[in-house]
């Protein structure tokens, strides 16, 4: 694949998402370095697993709950257990740039609706072979996540969405797939892939 100038100008928010251990969290970090976007930090419930902090504010259910009530968290949602939602202040930069330079590493149903409700954002699918999949899975449940390997049912529900994302990029080489990923927020439309 061509490597996009570091310079290019970006025509697009990225909303990332796909399965436990394709990369998310990795090319996330490296497009925020790479092209000076901005993370959509998502606020939750939940303890937050280490290396999870440039991503994530922790907050208490109770404290959670009087931020919404106050309009200070937007988008909310409950999964597995717990609460998850977007910073008000945060949001409304977002809405006043349509999502331009924003990055969001989400589930693929929120992906979907976040790419509707803002206009210049492109919902991505990442992929991998299945072997290295689950090699990551199991190496990150060793070092810090608990839950990784329990998470074959929310994967499988997960996948459903696949298909409904124009944007599938295979981070099999993890290079590739941040040049793919810089392409598609400069406006290039990537080829369709399985």
């Amino acid at each position: 694949a061509s490597v996009m100038p570091y310079s290019a100008p970006l025509q697009f928010g990225l909303v990332i998402s796909g399965q436990l251990g394709v990369g998310k969290s990795t090319l996330v970090k490296k497009l925020i370095q790479d092209t000076g976007m901005r993370l959509m930090k998502s606020v939750v419930t939940r303890e937050l697993e280490v290396g999870e902090e440039h991503e994530y504010i922790h907050c208490s259910e109770e404290k959670f709950m009087a931020s919404w009530r106050e309009h200070k968290i937007v988008l909310p949602f409950h999964f597995a257990g717990k609460w998850y939602g977007f910073r008000g202040e945060d949001w409304a930069v977002a809405l006043k740039t349509r999502g331009v330079g924003f990055v969001f590493n989400v589930r693929p149903y929120l992906a979907l609706i976040i790419s509707s409700v803002l206009s210049n954002t492109r919902p991505v699918w990442l992929f991998i072979d299945e072997d290295e999949r689950r090699r990551r899975i199991q190496a990150r449940a060793a070092s810090r996540d608990s839950s990784a390997t329990n998470r074959s049912g929310i994967d499988k529900d997960d996948e459903v969405y696949a298909t409904l994302f124009t944007q599938r990029v295979s981070t099999n080489n993890i290079d590739i797939a941040l040049d793919q990923l810089k392409q598609t927020a400069a406006g290039i439309d990537l080829p369709l892939r399985p």
